[in-house]
């Protein structure tokens, strides 16, 4: 507070709780640098704590993944990237591995993101849909 010259204020709602935006006058801060004064305001979001705020009231709208495609292998990836195409295709929200994850990770993120199923790309899945 010791580099405020004027006016400071903080945000919150009404119900309490952390504030969600603050600021005031600042007008020696540039100048400490400068050499000069020059007169300035400030504020700041609490980007996290707003979204946290509207999650928690269940403002945000929740994106279903219908289907996660995960490969079990780098050599399996074009084969799942082919497989989520085909299902965005049909009009399901579709996410695949781009981040080069392991197997583990894949279904982690997978669970993360709350995909109602997983399609598995594996060579017995390939093996399995080329013998029938």
């Amino acid at each position: 507070m010791d580099i405020t010259t004027g006016c400071v204020f903080e945000a919150k709602l009404k119900s309490g709780g952390d504030s969600i935006a603050g600021g005031g006058r600042y007008d020696h801060v540039i100048g400490s640098f400068t050499g000069r004064t020059i007169r300035q305001s400030d504020f700041s979001l609490g980007i996290e704590r707003i979204l946290n705020i509207l999650k928690e009231k269940d403002y945000v709208q929740k994106i279903i993944c219908n289907y996660f495609v995960a490969s079990t292998g780098d050599e399996l990836k074009l084969t799942a990237i082919k497989i989520a195409e085909a299902l965005r295709a049909e009009g399901k929200n579709v996410e695949t591995d781009v981040m080069g994850r392991n197997f583990s990770n894949q279904m982690k993120y997978a669970n993360n993101i709350g995909a109602e199923k997983v399609v598995i790309v594996g060579q017995k899945e390939i093996k399995m849909e080329k013998s029938s």
